[in-house]
């Protein structure tokens, strides 16, 4: 890339980031995209401006973008401590929308559900409130699949038996139902610790 540009595109860089700091984040966002689109032109790539991107995206709640942009930017530097610390905080409001969602609601829970699977960032909580949400849309075949996955790979957790008994029902499985029932109500009750120890570990 020629010198000169290389400056022009720097100094757009740093027009971005003073629009972030006067917390005018569309004019940020979109002085951003036309420097990718710039870069682009040219074949060069950076996972700064792949993050400031995520960041930008992040700010105006834009999380499937956010989530795009900062994937680009592990990509080309995984061990990158802003890049990974901005993928868990973009993770983290993933999550956190499925969670709070209404089942059978929000279009989006499929959407960013299978960009946390894909990362490999699908919990327990995520899974269950995917089968929520499925079950509620009337797709009471793929709820159950999943809720039985998921009881096969985390037995203890009380939630995904619950889920699972409630997706029984509505399939008019009732037999099944109080039989994921009992497996949660076994899990009421935490295990009990015999020889408790007050403190923590120190060396």
């Amino acid at each position: 890339m020629e010198k000169q540009k290389l400056e022009a595109i720097i100094e757009q860089i740093d027009r971005a980031e003073a629009l972030s700091e006067e917390n005018d984040f569309p004019e940020a966002r979109a002085a951003l995209l036309a420097v990718h689109a710039e870069c682009a032109r040219h074949g060069w790539e950076s996972g700064f401006l792949n993050w400031r991107l995520c960041v930008a995206f992040d700010t105006l709640e834009e999380h499937e973008l956010a989530f795009k942009y900062v994937q680009q930017a592990l990509r080309m530097d995984p061990l990158a401590p802003p890049f990974r610390n901005s993928f868990g905080v973009v993770v983290k409001r993933i999550q956190k929308a499925i969670l709070e969602a209404e089942p059978g609601e929000e279009d989006f829970v499929s959407r960013y559900y299978e960009l946390l699977v894909n990362a490999g960032e699908g919990n327990d909580a995520v899974h269950i409130a995917m089968a929520r949400d499925l079950n509620a849309r009337g797709e009471h075949e793929r709820a159950l699949g999943l809720m039985n996955a998921l009881t096969v790979l985390s037995p203890g957790c009380r939630d995904a038996w619950l889920a699972r008994a409630a997706i029984c029902r509505s399939l008019g499985d009732h037999e099944a139902a109080r039989e994921a029932d009992v497996e949660a109500a076994a899990l009421t009750e935490g295990p009990k610790v015999p020889f408790a120890v007050s403190g923590s570990a120190e060396a």
